[in-house]
């Protein structure tokens, strides 16, 4: 067991009033605490500023995720919601694991990135999500707690190539020592061979992929694969399509309702894995529990559009972390400050680096180019940071300190 005491704090939204409970194992019952914000206000507000709805056949074209939570005045987000996590304080001591049970539309925000005493709950505290207890005690019994194999596929789509996540894939997979299944390899027939004949052996599924969820049919919210060698690029004229390719393509939600899974970790590394459509009795629908569903004790997934280069040295710190011994939600806390953490210089040092191994190896002239836009970018994101910052930045700045680039990866279900 971890020495770490294990806080649970759950929402119940009222028109007029949230209730928050607060739980602890040494506790006798709970402690309830009442935050004064109407129901309709807080709607609003997530809806206008977390919400993920696409633009209706027509209309003008919405701002993506990421680029809403880039915007976001963190002041306004501050001020409205800090008084939903201020009360956990007397709760939880520094470094006790936090789980966050939200109700409502709370389930859109990044509860994580609030501050307390000055700092971001997430550095205080490791912070996961249960979409209820009932859930957390169901993910908890299927822990399988090794994580010696797995399955790493990246950079599925042709059309719209991720050479960062092909990068992101390849480091995954080495900390590993394996192979990640890249580009025309990285299908839907695979994913579903593998885990239908290596089930047991798989401890830890990773994909880094387009994602997309689907406003109006969750279930079809999905991960983009590469096409099957014989199957259709284009969508017929009756098939249902996902960001105008045929949700064929798509590894869905609703698939992975159809499998049984083993593996003790899924990790979704793709735009938007983690958002979920709400159902009348706060029931959520979407990747996160299908997954659940199929027998996956932990999920990481995101709650917005990611940045590429952030998501990469994330990732690869995060299954350092875990490799190293680290539990799920610690590693997944450290990742985060790390990436929040590093300066411009850091990660402009990364990528030399990395230019300079390739070097060595061959004459990859497409991975070499994407290196060296990710070198030129960061002199992009200096610029944006000195706008927001009314003052010149240097590569001393923490280029990924705005929560954008470090708080949409959250872990939801076991924490060990």
């Amino acid at each position: 067991m971890t020495a770490n005491r294990i806080v649970l704090a759950e929402y119940f939204t009222t028109d007029d009033v949230t209730l928050l409970f607060g739980v602890r194992t040494d506790w006798d019952e709970p402690e309830v605490i009442e935050i004064k914000q109407p129901l309709g206000e807080i709607r609003k507000y997530v809806m206008a500023n977390f919400g993920m709805e696409e633009a209706k056949e027509g209309a003008e074209k919405q701002a993506s995720s990421f680029d809403k939570i880039q915007n976001l005045d963190l002041d306004e987000w501050q001020s409205r919601f800090a008084p939903f996590v201020e009360p956990i304080l007397k709760w939880a001591e520094p470094g006790d694991y936090l789980y966050l049970v939200p109700h409502d539309v709370l389930h859109y925000l990044p509860l994580h990135t609030l501050k307390v005493e000055g700092s971001y709950l997430i550095e205080r505290n490791p912070v996961l999500y249960t979409p209820s207890a009932s859930v957390l005690k169901y993910c908890q019994a299927k822990r399988k707690g090794r994580r010696e194999n797995i399955l790493v596929l990246g950079d599925s789509d042709a059309e719209r190539p991720l050479s960062y996540a092909r990068s992101e894939a390849l480091e995954v997979a080495s900390i590993f020592g394996t192979q990640p299944y890249l580009g025309k390899d990285a299908r839907k027939s695979l994913v579903k061979e593998k885990l239908e004949k290596e089930r047991d052996e798989i401890d830890i599924l990773h994909f880094a992929c387009h994602g997309k969820f689907h406003p109006f049919q969750a279930l079809k919210s999905g991960i983009l694969m590469a096409p099957e060698p014989d199957g259709e690029e284009k969508p017929a004229e009756s098939e249902i399509t996902l960001d105008g390719l045929p949700i064929s393509r798509y590894l869905t939600a609703e698939e992975f309702f159809g499998m049984e899974m083993h593996a003790d970790l899924v990790t979704l590394s793709a735009c938007e894995s983690g958002v979920n459509q709400l159902r009348p009795g706060d029931e959520l629908f979407g990747l996160m529990r299908a997954l659940i569903y199929a027998g996956t004790p932990s999920v990481v997934m995101t709650q917005w559009g990611v940045d590429d280069i952030s998501t990469e040295l994330l990732m690869v710190h995060f299954y350092q972390r875990l490799k190293a011994g680290d539990t799920k939600v610690e590693a997944l806390q450290k990742a985060q400050l790390y990436v929040k953490g590093l300066s411009a210089a850091e990660v402009k040092a990364y990528y030399e680096d990395k230019l300079s191994k390739l070097a060595t190896i061959d004459d990859d002239s497409r991975q070499k180019q994407v290196l060296e836009d990710g070198i030129r970018s960061i002199y992009t994101k200096l610029l944006v940071a000195e706008g927001r910052e009314s003052h010149h930045v240097g590569l001393d700045y923490p280029i990924f300190n705005h929560p954008v680039y470090w708080a949409p990866f959250i872990l939801v279900g076991d924490w060990k």
